[in-house]
């Protein structure tokens, strides 16, 4: 988007009045699990999804919801009438929110920050009126990310997270009851920003291990971050390995978040569903083979070692908790504390 068209667009959104009625909810991937918790909080006349690509929901039940191309004229056109904007990575580049009292902007965010972001990323950071943190060490450190004062920034839960507390579903049927989440973060990106983190992460020696003879326990359920470029083929052929997409939870009627609630454990490296997951009280691993490189590189914005769980030095390891007969919780609640407030999320906290 050129400078012009983002001078047009502000300015348009400058001039225009504002509906109390309409409030309007931006995410990545559409419509994750954070916006549905919002909707389902935010009692307004009209709530507009703006996704960026036609979605196959059936929306007969959903009174008062429209889901719109968020690279539409009408997608901008509620954009610049809504008096609340919800988002998890941002309106559009450049954008300016106005005075909180005229349209406030709420940056719901996607996670708290492990590796570096915004402005200890050296990037611009995005701009809004209020934010998210889960506790007072991330207040901290999202206050540093965003270059904001800790008036901006609100302690609560990430609205996703809810969805960890209280699923009802059919996860059961589609995958079983007793599996394990592996969720790797990108470290070569083919969507959104582009860039190389590290080089590109190489899970063949894990696969190779998996593909021994173990008795597994559970099935490890694979989601690839939805930016990510690694090819994880290698991984398709086994029995008790299911590879999933963003499509694919789609087509089962799932989100990922109700996937997380029902896992027996989470394996993860440098990403922040890791402090989501705290909220369950189950075990976290953390298989990060190129911690080195990406120390050096990208960076974290705190000791990476503090964070609760275990680690996963060696391949075998990830393999035991795939045939362990019972995976135990790996951290205290003390340590959970510090990183999360465990409660459930609640729009007033926000509003």
């Amino acid at each position: 988007m050129s400078n012009l068209s983002i001078f047009i667009l502000n300015f348009i959104n400058f001039i225009t009045p504002k509906s109390k009625r309409i409030s309007v909810f931006i995410s990545f991937p559409d419509y994750d699990d954070s916006i549905r918790e919002l909707l389902r909080q935010e009692n307004n006349l009209l709530n507009v999804v703006l996704v960026s690509r036609k979605l196959d929901i059936d929306i007969s039940n959903m009174i008062g919801i429209r889901f719109i191309k968020r690279k539409s004229i009408m997608g901008f056109y509620y954009l610049i009438r809504s008096k609340k904007i919800f988002f998890t990575h941002g309106v559009f580049k450049g954008f300016i929110p106005l005075s909180e009292e005229r349209q406030v902007a709420i940056n719901i965010w996607h996670g708290m920050p492990i590796k570096k972001i915004g402005v200890l990323d050296n990037k611009n950071p995005v701009k809004f009126h209020r934010t998210i943190a889960t506790s007072i060490f991330f207040k901290e450190i999202i206050m540093k990310c965003f270059d904001v004062n800790e008036d901006k920034v609100v302690i609560s839960n990430i609205p996703r997270n809810n969805v960890l507390l209280n699923v009802d579903g059919n996860i059961e049927n589609v995958i079983g009851e007793d599996y394990i989440v592996w969720m790797p973060t990108y470290k070569k990106s083919n969507v959104g920003e582009i860039r190389v983190d590290t080089s590109i992460a190489n899970y063949n020696k894990l696969a190779e291990e998996l593909l021994k003879d173990y008795d597994f326990k559970r099935k490890l359920i694979i989601k690839p971050h939805p930016m990510d470029s690694i090819d994880f083929s290698a991984f398709l052929d086994m029995a008790d390995v299911i590879l999933i997409s963003d499509e694919w939870l789609l087509n089962s009627g799932l989100t990922l978040y109700e996937l997380l609630s029902k896992s027996s454990a989470l394996v993860t490296d440098f990403s922040s569903v890791c402090i989501d997951y705290l909220i369950t009280g189950k075990p976290i691993y953390y298989y990060s083979i190129d911690y080195s490189e990406y120390e050096s590189s990208r960076g974290f914005c705190f000791d990476y070692s503090l964070l609760p769980g275990s680690y996963i030095v060696h391949e075998s390891q990830f393999a035991k908790i795939m045939t362990d007969v019972e995976v135990i919780c790996n951290y205290s609640h003390e340590d959970a504390l510090k990183f999360n407030n465990l409660i459930a999320f609640n729009i007033k906290d926000v509003l």
